[in-house]
């Protein structure tokens, strides 16, 4: 079973991309302090869908983000691949609610560069 559950403060801005597939794709990193030693740990991650443009869209440096997902291998490196996130902060949720219903209301649409291959 790989089922990873974490929350964090978000340290980098979101970017979105979109695949070859149409996909939309939206990374950042999140920073996840430890429970039973000083520090932190720093944990790039990749949301998938529709939920990656929301959260690209409401999200930025700062917010209290709590992540569902599964962990992968990327070129050697360790990535959470999330499916399912919670918006902690008051900011964030406020930003995320006006995005919900700028998106009802007008149907606004984002324009996200392509994902540029890994060499």
């Amino acid at each position: 079973m790989n089922k990873v559950e974490v929350s964090g403060e978000l340290v980098t801005r979101p970017k979105a991309f979109k695949t070859v597939n149409n996909r939309i794709i939206c990374k950042f990193t999140l920073k996840v302090m430890r429970a039973y030693s000083a520090g932190a740990v720093y944990l790039p991650c990749n949301l998938y869908g529709e939920d990656a443009e929301t959260f690209f869209n409401c999200a930025d440096i700062g917010a209290r983000v709590a992540l569902s997902g599964e962990l992968i291998a990327v070129n050697k490196d360790i990535e959470m691949a999330c499916k399912q996130f919670v918006l902690q902060d008051e900011r964030s949720l406020r930003a995320y609610r006006a995005h919900c219903s700028a998106r009802l209301n007008s149907g606004i649409a984002l324009k996200i560069k392509p994902l540029r291959s890994r060499a």
